[in-house]
């Protein structure tokens, strides 16, 4: 799949971003030299060139066509009784062009007709790619070019400008039909006649899978199957502001407006099916797995006369940049175009999701990490929340059986009851004013502007009287929570009836994250030991170790969140100076030791600042790692420290005659809402109905 996106590369070069002549599915050959590759310049990029060389007759043609229009000849004539134009169409082999003029009188002017150009690039890679190898350019192995297959770009440029009559509609600027690319660049800006309006939109799309089925005898047989996919669209508009636009500003010129959205997603299954006798099927092992990542973002630009004075000028080069990455649809910083910015909203979202069943035991696993920042009024705001679940189930072997007879012989599905239900979750969220999740920046805790919340929940539901789902209920309800003994005891002796139902929340406070990063090394060391029962038994405990993924797990993600806490990001700069100073040592041990030693020293923070420190995104794996790991409430009291908990939650059961009984629990101190839950308070907005 990542793979597959790194070929995506070579058609996003509209986009303006500056890729370098180096590919992994393919070589340049000697003649690409005199070769227009679509590798962007400061301007134009040679695929333009191309486009502008090779159709350097279209006033001609333009002019035709205009004529066979004006003469009555509508063999050209697209439109109807709303309005008329031409198209002009050009195969350049491996993309085509397609320039479409349309008129129509203005409704609101009756000496004035609108003209919308557009014109729209198609781009096959397969196609494009293959004409490259034809033409001894390029170097590609049809492996290779076959995995192109399905990948298609497509942008359109879209103007839409004024004139005086109709003859004039027909033949007027023409550059602005073949070239619109031209008006999008930040010293066009000034060039744009009042009312004018501009649009470019891009669309990118790829999808790909495969499905594989097959008997492995004695009534098995598997299947699995794969699908990927990556989705981009963007669209930005550019008005040009009018004496009846009612201006925002009295000096507004220019309102640009931007959006995009890019979506990347990978889903897998597999399966395992016992046949018996051709009359019934059981899956005996099922496994499913997604994750997609979508990025979304939407800017609202306001620009004045004096702004672009400045762009003509040069007098402003931040203002220039954030424009350019704007007009080559491209993610600007915020920073560069504050002053301008009327709105904004970034969003993005991970979700990862996988289930598995395997006879009467299943489990799914849910991530998902969403981060949202927004800039109305001078004021950045940044919402992030993360969420994991993990959930076991133990289903009704007598349900299960009907279920799959049902399936096999009548066709119908059925819900399959389940004897038992556990549910883990982890829940943090933050509100800042920076936008630290883009540049994975770290959270200052003792920042007023910054606030986290964090929460631990433990859920358990038994759906039978079985001695066994009884002992575990009871076990997990000890385990995980202070609840009163006597409820306890009273489903341990089959004094109440199921369904029996436990809910725990522990609510962790911003002192409690901060412990971790206080906790000794050894100390923490001792903690994971602890939580994954591997203390030295005998003799064969390094061998047992080596196997002991929980160990491994806890420790990976402990040492990755402890390391940026303690060292901050090094430059470039700085790599190249350590590198500079190894120059002198010949054996290659000695060159890596005292490299990593030289960065080491270079990335290493104050003790104070480190004790300040929260990595969020090191933050999330490692705590979803602990609510996979750990095994009680002491646990979790051990981790962020008692003070820093509050725990709190119920215990539900039914009596035999009467109504249902509930013990209600709690510890600690409770520690506030959370911050998301509380902006929304503060802005006096109404919480969804599920909450």
């Amino acid at each position: 799949m990542f793979k597959v996106l790194i070929h995506l590369g070579i058609f996003l070069f509209l986009s303006g971003h500056a890729w370098s002549q180096e590919f992994q599915s393919f070589s340049l050959k000697q003649n690409a030299n005199g070769f227009a590759l679509p590798i962007p310049a400061a301007q134009e990029t040679p695929l333009f060139d191309r486009i502008a060389r090779d159709f350097s007759d279209y006033r001609l043609r333009a002019s035709d066509a205009a004529s066979r229009v004006l003469a009555g000849n509508t063999l050209n004539v697209v439109g109807g009784l709303s309005g008329v134009g031409f198209s002009l169409v050009k195969n350049f082999g491996g993309f085509s062009i397609n320039a479409n003029r349309q008129l129509a009188p203005d409704l609101f002017d009756d000496h004035r007709w609108i003209i919308v150009d557009e014109l729209t690039i198609l781009i096959d890679a397969q196609g494009y790619l293959g004409e490259l190898r034809d033409q001894d350019v390029i170097d590609i192995s049809e492996t290779n070019l076959a995995a192109f297959a399905g990948i298609a770009f497509k942008r359109v440029y879209r103007m839409t400008h004024f004139a005086s009559s109709y003859e004039e509609g027909l033949t007027k600027d023409y550059d602005k039909l073949v070239f619109p690319f031209r008006w999008f660049r930040p010293e066009s800006l000034s060039k744009l006649d009042a009312y004018e309006y501009l649009e470019k939109e891009d669309a990118l799309s790829f999808k790909a899978g495969g499905l594989v089925s097959a008997p492995i005898g004695y009534g098995l047989a598997v299947g699995a199957g794969i699908m990927a996919s990556f989705e981009k669209t963007a669209n930005l508009t550019i008005q040009s502001i009018g004496p009846d636009d009612a201006p925002v500003d009295p000096n507004e010129r220019i309102r640009l407006t931007y959006t995009s959205e890019k979506t990347a997603a990978i889903a897998a299954q597999a399966k395992l099916q016992a046949d018996f006798l051709g009359l019934l099927q059981i899956t005996l092992f099922s496994y499913d797995f997604s994750y997609s990542l979508s990025h979304a973002q939407s800017w609202n630009l306001n620009l004045d006369q004096q702004a672009l004075s400045d762009i003509d000028s040069n007098r402003d080069p931040l203002l220039y940049v954030g424009l350019q990455d704007v007009l080559k649809l491209r993610s600007p910083r915020v920073d560069d175009l504050a002053p301008y910015i009327v709105s904004s909203e970034t969003r993005k979202t991970e979700i990862m999701k996988s289930k598995y069943a395997a006879l009467i035991f299943g489990g799914r696993k849910e991530k998902r990490t969403e981060h949202v920042q927004t800039v109305k009024d001078g004021v950045i705001r940044s919402f992030f929340r993360h969420n994991f679940t993990k959930q076991r189930q133990v289903q009704n072997i007598v349900s299960r059986l009907v279920s799959e007879l049902f399936s096999s012989l009548l066709k119908m599905p059925t819900v399959v009851n389940n004897a038992a239900i556990e549910t883990k979750k982890v829940s943090f969220e933050y509100e800042s004013v920076e936008n630290l999740v883009d540049d994975r920046k770290d959270l200052v805790l003792n920042d007023e502007s910054s606030s986290m919340f964090l929460n631990i929940y433990h859920e358990a539901t038994v759906a039978t009287k079985s001695k066994k789902m009884r002992d575990y209920f009871t076990s997990y309800t000890s385990y995980y929570s202070g609840a009163d003994p006597a409820i306890i005891s009273l489903i341990d002796q089959d004094g109440l009836k199921p369904p029996y139902q436990f809910q725990n929340t522990f609510q962790i406070s911003e002192n409690g994250v901060r412990l971790i990063s206080h906790m000794e090394t050894a100390l923490m060391h001792e903690m994971i030991d602890d939580i994954c029962e591997t203390k030295p038994k005998n003799k064969l405990y390094g061998f047992r170790s080596l196997f002991n993924f929980c160990k491994w797990k806890l420790q990976k993600d402990y040492r990755n969140y402890i390391l940026e806490v303690n060292h901050r990001e090094i430059s470039m700069s700085s790599y190249k100076e350590c590198k500079k100073s190894t120059k002198w040592y010949y054996s290659a041990k000695k060159k890596k030791m005292y490299l990593e030693a030289c960065m080491n020293k270079l990335s290493m923070r104050s003790e104070s600042e480190a004790l300040k420190i929260v990595p969020l995104w090191r933050l999330k794996d490692f705590l979803d790692e602990f609510l996979n790991q750990s095994r009680d409430k002491i646990d979790v009291f051990s981790m962020f420290g008692l003070a820093n908990v509050h725990s709190y939650g119920q215990i539900s059961a039914s009596r035999e005659i009467g109504l249902p009984i509930r013990a209600m629990f709690r510890e600690g101190q409770w520690q506030g809402p959370g911050v998301i839950e509380a902006a929304r308070v503060s802005n006096q907005q109404r919480l969804p109905a599920s909450k």
